[in-house]
């Protein structure tokens, strides 16, 4: 590993730009400095800016690096079967190249096959096993196929490698409390709270964490401690608006959600709290709430609560003929679960859209997974599973 590649693995980008200049002025044909400048500028998301030095080095001929290059270029664009491909070729010319590995995982992945995603993330992870970004990806490859067990020491793998690395908090905590061990995913958001103690996305899943266990008047006081602390963050926002709507203060949710418009800053929380304050108007106001959600899923690509949330909405709407939304309900709740597989609201939503729409066989399949995914006793979803699988099965 050369010094400009030790610099950027270290995540010192100002070092690294320095140092590939002061090569590329010596030699403007430098292939490395080419390369490093080409990562920094996609590591900011500036394609423009990096696509020049990729083709002065996809010039000097083919190689592991400029596929590699190409391949997180076209990922970016949203191009990913040419992405895919792209990190192929770059791991036919250096079968070890762990970010061949890694790119192409995330590919598969977000094309939907998640399954197939996780050789690929686990042999970048065996490459580089000091990198947290390869453990925390692979880890959550796995709980979202329900290998969870086999995912959380990849989590915590991340967390040891950098103990600063919130996303993989958020993910054990969340995890934790899918499973319905509240009082563990509470300890995990704890640990990275000591270290980074106004973390607003910490805090807020602190915050909906205390919700789940009954501690209402706890959930104020960190909602509106964050939200004071950082004005102008929709995390920080969202989250208060969410205690706001479930204490009853449907007008100071909204107040909430109106100000981050203006402001152009929403994120996939404040869209759901709106249309929850839409269809808490009287009369329901459900197109607008319909609006609101579709807006919070398109924010949010990766996220299943909008999709789940806005098909149980379809679900529940009066309508006639009384199925009209069903086919609109399987249709947003089949992408949920897509994008979360082990997430177990999804499952029992699309389970019930499945039945509703005369399919009832898909239906009971659901309903049996739900019953026998290892829920605790008492837990609501295993009990409304386990319901449907009598109703069913009759």
């Amino acid at each position: 590993m050369n010094s400009l590649d030790q610099l950027l693995a270290r995540g010192d980008l100002p070092r690294a730009k320095a140092e590939a200049e002061r090569l590329l002025a010596a030699n403007p044909q430098d292939a490395a400095a080419l390369v490093a400048m080409a990562k920094i500028h996609l590591v900011d998301g500036q394609l423009d800016q990096a696509e020049p030095f990729i083709a002065r080095a996809e010039a000097q001929g083919p190689s592991a690096q400029v596929h590699l290059l190409r391949g997180n270029a076209f990922g970016q664009k949203g191009q990913l079967a040419e992405a895919e491909e792209q990190y192929r070729k770059a791991l036919q010319l250096d079968p070890e190249l762990a970010e061949a590995h890694f790119g192409l995982g995330m590919m598969i992945a977000k094309r939907g096959r998640i399954s197939d995603a996780i050789e690929s993330l686990q042999r970048a992870a065996d490459a580089s096993p000091d990198n947290p970004v390869f453990h925390f990806r692979l880890g959550q490859a796995l709980c979202d196929v329900g290998r969870n067990d086999e995912g959380t020491p990849h989590l915590e793998a991340a967390i040891a490698r950098d103990p600063k690395f919130v996303p993989a908090y958020l993910a054990l905590a969340q995890l934790h409390a899918t499973r319905g061990r509240l009082v563990d995913g509470r300890r995990v958001l704890d640990r990275g709270l000591k270290l980074l103690p106004k973390q607003p996305r910490l805090v807020a899943a602190l915050t909906n964490v205390t919700i789940l266990q009954g501690d209402l008047k706890t959930a104020r006081r960190l909602a509106t401690k964050l939200a004071k602390q950082h004005p102008d963050d929709p995390d920080a926002q969202g989250n208060l608006a969410h205690v706001y709507l479930l204490e009853g203060r449907r007008q100071d949710a909204f107040r909430i959600c109106q100000r981050m418009t203006s402001l152009g800053r929403v994120n996939a929380q404040l869209k759901m709290a709106e249309a929850t304050y839409w269809e808490g108007e009287k009369p329901p106001q459900f197109d607008k709430a319909i609006a609101a959600y579709q807006e919070a899923i398109a924010v949010d690509t990766e996220g299943w609560r909008a999709g789940n949330n806005l098909g149980q909405l379809l679900l529940r709407m009066k309508t006639d003929p009384p199925d009209q939304h069903v086919q609109r309900a399987l249709a947003v709740l089949e992408e949920a679960h897509r994008r979360k597989p082990d997430q177990v609201e999804p499952i029992l939503n699309l389970a019930l859209a499945y039945v509703r729409a005369g399919e009832k066989a898909k239906g009971l399949e659901l309903a049996r997974q739900l019953a026998a995914a290892g829920l605790p006793q008492g837990h609501t979803i295993l009990d409304q599973a386990e319901r449907l699988v009598r109703v069913l099965s009759e």
